[in-house]
């Protein structure tokens, strides 16, 4: 791969571990619905307050059956990510940060949240996070894989959250177009944030790196 290509996708992916932080830390107050416990709202998730007008009052028409189906699982999968990132920030299942960085990573590939991540995550996704450790965490002698990547990550965003609360992002609102759709999360600090996601192997993946919504 090109360097300046190399490098430029390297800084472009720094910003995932403030993200990371924004979405997973609050300073105090852990109260609220948290990610994989209850999940949004079902009258705000899978209402009709997103779907097209077509009514002659102008109200719109509730999504059938099979489009709110395609949001529920859209939404598991985005809970399920989150939920396995707060895990492992919140240092249940990485390696405390008194570990060496190198040997912190061994045995990623089995740390049940890490693998849920991954499996969560498209392709490009998994591309796009390894890609990052490569280029900052600067271990050559590394074989990167998407768990030791996140791993990386949760690591990352543990040093700089120092010590504050950690609550699972909490899916609000998603909208399906086909073999796409967008997920508006709410850590319940902040503004609210979305992040892409893609329909592979018959399910829905996270598009982009856990924390790179927008």
């Amino acid at each position: 791969m090109n360097m300046r290509l190399r490098v430029g996708m390297g800084i472009a992916a720094a910003v995932l571990v403030v993200t990371i932080v924004l979405i997973v830390s609050s300073d105090g107050d852990d109260g609220g619905n948290a990610a994989g416990g209850g999940g949004a709202d079902s009258e705000q998730l899978f209402g009709t307050a997103d779907g097209a007008v077509g009514n002659r009052d102008g109200s719109p028409v509730a999504p059938s059956e099979a489009e709110l189906e395609q949001r529920r699982e859209g939404a598991e999968a985005v809970e399920g990510v989150y939920g396995d990132l707060a895990d492992a920030v919140a240092q249940k299942s990485v390696a405390p940060l008194t570990i060496d960085l190198r040997r912190g990573l061994e045995g990623a590939e089995e740390v049940e949240s890490l693998q849920g991540i991954c499996a969560r995550m498209s392709k490009q996704a998994r591309e796009q996070t390894v890609e990052y450790a490569r280029v900052t965490a600067r271990l050559s002698d590394v074989d990167w894989t998407c768990e030791k990547s996140v791993a990386l990550l949760a690591r990352r965003a543990r040093q700089s959250r120092r010590g504050k609360a950690v609550r699972p992002v909490e899916v609000v609102g998603i909208n399906v177009d086909g073999d796409r759709a967008t997920a508006t999360l709410d850590s319940g600090k902040g503004p609210r944030t979305t992040v892409p996601l893609v329909k592979e192997d018959g399910a829905w993946k996270l598009g982009t790196p856990p924390g790179g919504g927008r």
